[in-house]
């Protein structure tokens, strides 16, 4: 019961946002009654960052899967990005989720998930930023910011829409422009003057 209260939940949160629902429609929706569904979540904060954390240790998985493949920080990177970009359309819109409704969940609630996210996800990328500068792959930069470049470079892409290829874009070209792109940037081959 507790998998089809998360499955319904995010389908809903994602849908109308966290605000948008209330318990006891999620409660009828699974067919339970509010006890029962009580005895599985104490309330909605708790739905919704079960939600995220669950997110976050699938791609944390899928993250270490590829990590383990090692390679250069590069191609590292190119396949976490693809990774993202293969997700289901239901997963990637738990990550527009996590934007727009992780600011209801209360302090300390936010900072576990806070602390996951860095965990599972952000500081994967940049141990690989790291890695990159140390072994002479990648010039000296701010791990953290880059993080955030590039995270900003790929949200717009997977967080569009909940239907399949909604964007336009095929997401393997999508993902491959993005790291072409972040790459060149960082690459300590010559670089050219642009005027």
């Amino acid at each position: 019961m507790k998998e089809r209260i998360l499955q319904e939940a995010t389908r809903l949160f994602t849908e109308r946002g966290y605000r948008g629902v209330a318990l006891r429609e999620l409660a009828e929706i699974c067919g339970v009654t509010q006890a029962a569904f009580y005895y599985h979540f104490r309330n909605k904060e708790a739905i919704l960052l079960a939600i995220l954390e669950t997110y976050l240790e699938e791609t944390g998985a899928d993250i270490d899967a590829i990590r383990s493949q090692g390679g250069s920080a590069a191609a590292q990177l190119r396949r976490i990005v693809q990774a993202l970009f293969r997700q289901r359309p239901d997963q990637r819109a738990v990550i527009r989720l996590a934007m727009q409704e992780s600011n209801h969940l209360e302090p300390e609630a936010r900072r576990k998930f806070a602390d996951l996210y860095f965990q599972r996800f952000t500081g994967q990328i940049e141990a690989l930023l790291r890695q990159g500068i140390a072994q002479g792959e990648f010039r000296s930069l701010d791990s953290e910011m880059y993080t955030w470049m590039l995270l900003g470079m790929i949200f717009p892409f997977v967080t569009r829409g909940m239907r399949e290829n909604e964007s336009g874009f095929d997401g393997l070209e999508t993902a491959q422009a993005i790291m072409d792109t972040f790459l060149w940037g960082i690459d300590v081959s010559e670089e050219e003057e642009i005027l």
